[in-house]
């Protein structure tokens, strides 16, 4: 049987502290997922931008978790509750010691702590939702399989999830993929040598959450502190799931109370259907223990205290759910002693289709009618304008890390605001990932104009710290200590600003990115403050979970945080409404802030002064970000292209941060050490290979001076709507592509050494005037065009061969009268000449014998170029088109459709491709030539006359053709696709 694909976003691990009670340590690697150890953690995460499924395997059971970004409990209890404003923080602030100790508190205060009984805020201590909640396991069992069955992964590719398990005579293989473009999971089971049944479960347990307490203030803040909501009139448990069977369907469903985003009420169904097999099915409601538990390492009075809240509350969420007293249970029993199925599952909403059930019903009809290949081709025939679709149809992906099993998540699987940065994913090309962030925004711009008027008492907009997929009037109000970083507004409006600055498209600057910024601007003109001293200052602000509120804003004055934001907001939107000539006299305004906002506040240390993160700071804190270099690690502030002195303050700010571990280091910390120029070891980061620092582009600026490295990239942003590509080898930068989008001029750090560097158009190469000041290069550019920089080995390669001219060594034309040219093509199976070399996929494919002309030299260009059609419809995921195995392998196939040149070494150590972006399977005839061009250290690939893509070569050898050359096959003829 043929193995299935799986497409999954491989996220973090759960922590190891929780995991179900069947899984076992000895799991080895499966390939696709991320290389994890240790007996807790899943083997495999599988996500479609809506459905998650974590899976597990252990003793008896295969168990995969479901859950759903929309399946949440919506009740937001605070909704209609007076907000606490400035003017009550004020009061408070500037009243008795005891009231401010309230405000000190990290984890945030009740209203009525402050003597407002009415105002929300303490979510977290509060009741347990909003929360997203689990949809239900899928369990796989078999009493034969319990004995400590032997486990192994694959055989799999990169794409695949396959799992075989062995006890006694008792063997099973399953391999499962998730459709990318709906909730459809298909596995497919091989069970040999059993007598008894296997049972394929769906188990839904009663929801956990308790009436009257909250696991979130339990857990986070000890002992019974937790908060009472008994006096929420609309509080209460959920309606326990119930499961159902139609004798060929099988499903559990679970419903929620109405909320103001589902006035008529939610509800989830997971329903399941086989084919391949005879089956039997029944559901039961009440059921307890059915489901996988579990593991829970126990808390011992040393450890106790070391634990962080967050892993606190998955300890009880997994307690509690492992005491549920009952669940719903749908089960299919397959009682033939060597079964052979496919399971089809679809997990469905009322927010996907009014009636889930019949919904979901339909769904795996048709997926069973047309059966695995046809769902498989489909997924992978998603083109990518419909995975963007898909996306943006589905609710925002939720920061839930035990959202799979548990009923209760970490700061309720809100949406964090506030730790937000984008800037990798804006410069891999990832701008579509964000849209359903910056969309939401859109949607929530009325509430966020209505926190500013009546929190700050400013014009504009305003943003709190969170956010749920919930229809709300107001923002949600979850802790008032950190809602009052006033950063928090720029931060959340940056992604539109950098969308623009790396694709420099202005019809979504005008249309989507400086309205909302201009909001951000207003906001910001309004609150800050003029000063004695002529500066502008930021009283009251919040550094970002250090200090709290203190008395008379003794350390609420002009943190780092909102400074440097700040500063960074208001500067990018003067740029963006002079690009478009709109607010003259705001934007005005809006430079002057900017330009006398109150400098970064210092502390001296015994080294120097150094940055601290908020006004009068008493000393250097480490807890969570580096709150004193904000502007070195988000917003551009200072970094490698500061002065001296500003840079070399920064560095020491830096070195004065007491971490409490250098390495290996969180991802923010490493960031700042690139931003400075601090790296001691590689950071291939997207902006460790390409760097904007304002208005010029670093190569490699997360690699060392002097470090040996070997690496590529294609198409990264860089800051003014440029894609750049480049190669490093050795301890150079040995290839530079730099394509402009929107024509400005271009400025580099060069690699290399001044008038060592020569800018052409590419691939024409013709000459492109430059200047050389210092280490920059700056060129004009023109939209659309690609220019290469060349220096070294390959500026005086590509001189030398710039006048040589192509050899034909053979070409071949199948037609239904033969010809051709060149060494002798044989046909080898069962293939037709018709209108052209017909190929049935099984074992038909044409093979052209070894012959000299083949052997190409290390620096040795070549060119292949096929003529072909595939017929419409569902191909394979690789077809070969022309291919030679040997000493240094090079393939031209498509893959998914889309054209692809592969190059690589036997054991795959040193390889490289250039994958296209048309898909080539519409029936129709395309022209598809490829090239290895060795002056330039380049591979390219043109569809139909037009270029599809460029990479780095970066293999080395010749390519002595010591196996035929074979066409419409893969590696000599074995495995023919097409």
């Amino acid at each position: 049987m043929s193995p299935l694909c799986l497409f999954v976003a491989t996220l973090a691990a759960i922590p190891d502290m929780v995991a179900p009670a069947d899984t076992r340590a000895d799991r080895g690697d499966v390939p696709g997922s991320p290389h994890i150890t240790g007996p807790t953690s899943p083997i495999h995460r599988f996500y479609n931008d809506d459905v998650e499924i974590s899976f597990w395997h252990g003793p008896g059971a295969m168990t995969f978790d479901f859950a759903k970004n929309d399946v949440w409990d919506r009740r937001y209890l605070a909704a209609n509750k007076r907000p606490i404003t400035l003017d009550d923080v004020h009061r408070v602030c500037f009243g008795d010691e005891q009231a401010v100790a309230h405000l000190r508190n990290p984890n945030g205060p009740h209203g009525s702590d402050l003597g407002l009984p009415n105002a929300p805020h303490a979510l977290y201590l509060a009741y347990d939702f909003p929360c997203p909640k689990p949809v239900g396991q899928l369990i796989l069992r078999c009493s034969e399989l319990d004995a400590q069955p032997t486990w192994r992964a694959g055989p799999a590719g990169a794409d695949t999830l396959a799992v075989h398990a062995t006890a006694g005579g008792a063997k099973a293989g399953v391999w499962a993929f998730l459709h990318r473009t709906r909730n459809l999971f298909v596995v497919r089971g091989e069970y040999a040598g059993l007598t008894a049944p296997l049972e394929i479960q769906l188990y839904r347990h009663r929801d956990t959450t308790p009436e009257h307490t909250s696991v979130a203030g339990l857990a986070h803040f000890g002992g019974d502190t937790g908060y009472d909501y008994s006096r929420d009139r609309d509080n209460g448990p959920l309606p326990d799931p119930t499961a159902g069977a139609d004798g060929r369907c099988f499903w559990i469903r679970q419903r929620f109370a109405a909320d103001p985003t589902f006035p008529h009420g939610f509800e989830s169904v997971l329903m399941g259907r086989l084919t391949g097999m005879p089956y039997d099915t029944k559901a039961a409601d009440g059921v307890a223990g059915a489901g996988v538990k579990a593991t829970i390492h126990p808390l011992t009075d040393e450890t106790r205290n070391d634990v962080v809240g967050w892993l606190k509350e998955l300890r009880l969420a997994a307690e509690r759910v492992n005491d549920s007293p009952g669940g719903a249970l749908a089960t299919a029993t397959i009682r033939a002693p060597a079964p052979q199925f496919t399971l089809y599952l679809a997990v469905v909403t009322t927010r996907d289709a009014a009636d889930p059930l019949a919904a979901a019903r339909r769904l795996l009809a048709e997926a069973a009618d047309k059966g695995e290949q046809a769902a498989l081709g489909d997924s992978l025939s998603a083109t990518r304008a419909q995975l963007h679709d898909w996306r943006l149809s589905r609710v925002m992906h939720y920061n839930a890390t035990s959202c799979t099993w548990a009923d209760a998540t970490p700061w309720h699987g809100d949406y964090h605001f506030n730790e937000g940065w984008y800037t990798d994913t804006i410069v891999s090309g990832g701008s579509d990932e964000l849209e359903q962030r910056l969309r939401m925004f859109e949607e929530m711009l009325p509430a966020l104009r209505r926190n500013a008027r009546e929190v700050y008492g400013c014009r504009g907009l305003a943003f709190s710290l969170v956010h749920y997929p919930i229809r709300a009037e107001r923002v949600v109000y979850s802790n008032v200590v950190w809602e009052w970083g006033l950063e928090n507004t720029a931060l959340m409006l940056q992604p539109f600003w950098q969308t623009f600055e790396y694709t420099w498209d202005r019809d979504f600057l005008r249309r989507r990115a400086y309205p909302m910024m201009r909001e951000g601007a207003r906001f910001y003109a309004d609150y800050v403050k003029r000063g004695d001293d002529g500066f502008r200052h930021v009283v009251p602000t919040v550094s970002q979970e250090h200090w709290g509120f203190t008395p008379q804003y003794r350390l609420n004055r002009d943190s780092v945080g909102a400074l440097s934001f700040i500063r960074y907001h208001l500067q990018a939107s003067v740029q963006a409404a002079e690009i478009l000539g709109v607010d003259a006299a705001e934007r005005a305004q809006w430079a002057a802030i900017a330009d006398r906002l109150a400098r970064y506040p210092t502390l001296d240390t015994p080294a120097g002064p150094v940055f601290c993160d908020v006004r009068d700071a008493p000393e250097i804190l480490e807890y969570n970000i580096t709150a004193n270099l904000v502007m070195s690690l988000w917003t551009e502030g200072i970094g490698l292209d500061s002065p001296a002195d500003q840079l070399a303050l920064a560095r020491r700010s830096y070195a004065a941060i007491p971490l409490k571990e250098r390495s290996p280091r969180p991802g923010y910390l490493r960031q700042i050490e690139l931003n400075l120029g601090l790296l001691e070891q590689p950071y291939l980061s997207p902006q460790g290979r390409v760097l904007s620092w304002p208005g010029r582009i670093h190569l490699y600026a997360g690699v060392p001076a002097g470090v040996a490295l070997t690496d590529h990239f294609e198409r990264l942003r860089a800051v003014g709507g440029f894609e750049v590509s480049a190669a490093h080898a050795g301890t150079e930068v040995q290839r530079l592509r730099i394509r402009s989008l929107a024509g400005h001029l271009c400025r580099v750090k060069s690699p290399w050494p001044a008038g060592d560097v020569e800018v052409v158009e590419w691939p024409s190469r013709k000459p492109v005037p430059h200047r050389a000041e210092g280490d920059t290069l700056t060129f004009p550019t023109r939209p659309g065009t690609t220019y290469a920089l060349l220096a070294g080995p390959e500026r005086a390669e590509a001189r030398r061969r710039s006048e040589t001219a192509e050899k034909l060594l053979g070409r071949w034309v199948f037609t239904g009268r033969g010809g051709g040219s060149g060494p002798t093509a044989k046909l080898v199976g069962p293939a037709a000449l018709r209108d052209g070399l017909a190929l049935n996929g099984e074992a038909a494919y044409a093979r052209v014998e070894r012959q000299a002309a083949f052997d190409f030299a290390a620096g040795e260009s070549f060119a292949i170029e096929i003529e072909f059609r595939v017929p419409a419809g569902l191909p394979p995921t690789i077809v070969p088109l022309v291919c030679s195995m040997a000493e240094r392998q090079y393939c031209l196939t498509l893959h998914d459709g889309r054209a692809s040149l592969y190059l690589s070494s036997p054991n795959g150590a040193v390889w490289c491709r250039v994958l296209g972006e048309t898909s080539l399977t519409d029936g129709r005839w395309h022209t598809l030539r490829a090239v290895r061009d060795a002056a330039a250290g380049e591979l390219r690939m043109t569809v139909d006359g037009r270029l599809e893509g460029t990479a780095a070569d970066l293999t080395t050898g010749d390519f002595a053709s010591t196996a035929p050359l074979t066409i419409g096959a893969y590696l000599w003829g074995e495995h023919t696709r097409y």
